[in-house]
Formats: C-alpha cells, structure tokens, sequence
C-alpha cells in the first residue's frame, strides 16, 4: 500500500477510464491496472467493476475512494508545506557502470525536466563501493546490477537485461553452435572483482560445471567501455550487458556470440537507506524510475 496506488485509484474513478488514468500520471496502462490489482488483494475484495459504460466503484470501493480522497489531501497539504508546493531539493544518486552509461542518464534529464528546481549529483564506481557509499551516507540512493542484502537497505527491482559473450569482429574460429565449452580456452577480458557482471558470470559457470578459475583470464577492466576497447582490439572475449553489447555491434565494434547453454538473465536494482524511505525527494525519484522505466518498456515499436 502506497501513495502511487491511492492516486492510481482516485484517478481511475475520476476518469472513468484505466487508460485516461495512466496518461494523466504519465505511466502505462498496465501500471495502473497492476496497482488497482494491489488494492484489491490488499482488501480482499473487488473495489471497481468494469462494463461497457465504463468503470464504477463498488459499495466497498466507495468506502475505499472516500477515505483515500482525505489521505490524499492531507498527503498533498503536507507536501505543500515541507516543500513550498514545489518538488526541491539536492539528491546524490550512485551508480555502477552499467546503468551510468546506457540508462540512468536519460532518466535523470526526464526527471529534472519534470522537477526543475531539484540538483542532482551523479557519483559512479563498481557495485560494492557503491554499497559502501549508500551505507555511510555519501549518496541518497542507488542503481546497481546487484542486490545486496542488508537489514538497513531497501531495494525493488528496476529493469531485467542478459548478459552477453562478445568477440572481436574478426574472429573467425568459433562454430555457429557454440556452447560454454568451447569458449574454456579462449583469452578472458573480464570485471574487476565486485562487479555485478563478474558477479552473474562466475555464477553461471559455477551452475554449468565450470571453475572460473580455471579459464584463462587475459585483463581484468574497470569498466565496461575499456572492455568493449580490448575485445575490439583483438585482446580476447568477455562478457557484457546486452545494453553494451548490442550497442557495440550495432556500430560494427565487436560481435554477439550465441551461446547455447549461455543465458543469464538479471535486474538492476534501485536502493535506498530504510531511514531514506520517507524522504520525499528520495521518495518521488525511486516512483518515477520505476514508472517511467515500466512505460518505456511497455511502449509499442
């Protein structure tokens, strides 16, 4: 139960229409109808019906949008005086590479389009000093390709991508069927250690059989960028996000290798302190990523 799903429903009702609700707070449909789908498994019972006039509330859901309408109010009257009716403020995001690189960027412009009296500051390193940086409160909240478990952190995930095995664009040794196997012997350009991709790598390996020890590990990068850099000079394979990988290919730098028995799928994960929750700017940020990132991702082609 949050604020997002209380207007979500106030909105519906208002409206009339999920579709008119998800354009007037700017997220997709099915945003809207997963919210109010929340409310009614939150109350045990069904708060809408939907027919062909339209959506009307319930004798329960009356009950419902009369007491949200009040929480809704006082909720806006104490925004209004803790921040001048104005979202304002300085919030220190932390990323690893993956999201500084390929999505966080556009998200924070959106975002401060939006709010345009908020600062915010950007500070970007590998997962685990990241985690650090969260803990001691050197930023608000955080992005990473990993989800640390900690009793003073909350995290809710943001986006699913898979990893990807590139190769330099030349290469011309490996089969069109590929499996982990035939890969052991090849030079590795790999994350330093702590990174999320390193991290989901290994575990791969681990689950296939594999020692990661065991494979010939040619460079350890800081970076993303500096391994794309190395497997296009020739230096070896690695893998990467599909965000990376599809990027480099598609400008001829390298080259995707399917692999067979190769799929791993992973979250980029959105954190904050639990004593940050109530925040309201921390608040606000962690709604819109996850709402815009859930429109973005159910817009047509």
């Amino acid at each position: 139960m949050n604020i997002n799903h209380m207007r979500a429903f106030v909105t519906v009702v208002e409206l009339g229409s999920f579709n008119e609700a998800a354009k007037r707070l700017a997220v997709s449909q099915p945003a809207i109808t997963q919210r109010i789908q929340s409310l009614d498994e939150h109350f045990k019972t069904k708060l809408l019906q939907r027919d062909a006039g339209g959506v009307h509330l319930t004798s329960q859901g009356q009950i419902v949008y009369n007491q949200f309408l009040s929480i809704l109010k006082k909720w806006d009257n104490l925004e209004s005086q803790l921040l001048g009716g104005n979202l304002t403020g300085k919030l220190t995001v932390g990323a690893s590479t993956i999201p500084s690189e390929y999505f966080l960027p556009k998200l924070l412009k959106s975002f401060m389009d939006l709010y345009k009296e908020v600062e915010i500051h950007t500070l970007i390193a590998g997962s685990k000093e990241v985690f650090n940086w969260l803990l001691n409160g050197s930023v608000d909240l955080i992005v990473t390709g990993r989800h640390e478990v900690h009793p003073r952190l909350v995290s809710k995930p943001l986006l699913e991508e898979e990893l990807k095995i590139i190769a330099p664009i030349d290469g011309d040794r490996f089969p069109e069927s590929i499996k982990v196997a035939d890969l052991k012997d090849c030079d590795w350009i790999i994350r330093e250690s702590g990174s999320g991709t390193r991290l989901a790598w290994e575990q791969e390996l681990k689950e296939k059989g594999f020692d990661p020890k065991s494979f010939n590990i040619a460079g350890q990068m800081g970076s993303t960028e500096a391994i794309i850099a190395s497997v296009e000079a020739g230096i070896g394979i690695s893998v990467v996000s599909s965000l990376a990988a599809e990027r480099a290919a598609r400008y001829g730098r390298v080259k995707v290798l399917e692999v067979e028995d190769f799929i791993v799928r992973r979250c980029f994960y959105i954190s904050t302190l639990k004593d940050y929750e109530s925040n309201p700017l921390v608040k606000k940020f962690i709604s819109y990523a996850s709402d815009k990132i859930t429109n973005d991702k159910n817009k047509p082609l």
